[in-house]
């Protein structure tokens, strides 16, 4: 009887250990993910068919483009070619003179899970939004206009810091 009690508390620590397993190589900022793994959309498909997904909770991977320098508290993902890129804005907490997502994330992957919404900035945001990014003087004084942007609210991302960054897209 001993003998069997110790070989179920042994297979369920195995199972156990088994359906607790993830990724360690990604680092994880603000709340745990909720959307699974097999769920993840592509950042090329999502830009190739944003409208289908308007309104909607998604998982999404890519590389990350660019990080707000002031805080950490966004950043954008661009698939490799593209001109136009998602705006990633996380909802969860910052602490004052702290940071969420560490300036080296550029170029490394990254998942993050939202609400994703198509919308419509003003041109002072958009500036704005460009300062924050660190771009140059003429890059902000080319921005005319109201800007088309995809969204998500994120409360949480997980990129991959141990991976090499890649080369921008913005290049």
């Amino acid at each position: 009887m001993m003998r069997a009690t110790w070989v179920l508390v042994l297979a369920a620590t195995v199972f156990a250990s088994g359906c607790a397993t993830r990724d360690t190589r990604y680092t994880h900022f603000g709340e745990p993910m909720k959307i699974a793994d097999r769920d993840t959309i592509p950042i090329e498909s999502l830009m190739a068919s944003a409208e289908k997904y308007d309104g909607t909770r998604v998982r999404v991977s890519g590389v990350v483009d660019e990080v707000c320098q002031h805080k950490g508290c966004w950043i954008t993902m661009k698939p490799a070619g593209a001109d136009d890129s998602l705006f990633v804005k996380f909802t969860c907490p910052v602490e004052p003179d702290a940071r969420l997502i560490p300036l080296d994330a550029v170029g490394r992957p990254v998942i993050v899970e939202g609400m994703l919404t198509i919308e419509e900035i003003s041109e002072d945001e958009a500036k704005h939004m460009a300062e924050d990014a660190g771009k140059s003087e003429s890059e902000i004084a080319a921005i005319r206009g109201p800007q088309k942007r995809l969204r998500i609210a994120s409360p949480a991302a997980m990129i991959d810091m141990q991976a090499q960054p890649q080369t921008s897209t913005t290049d």
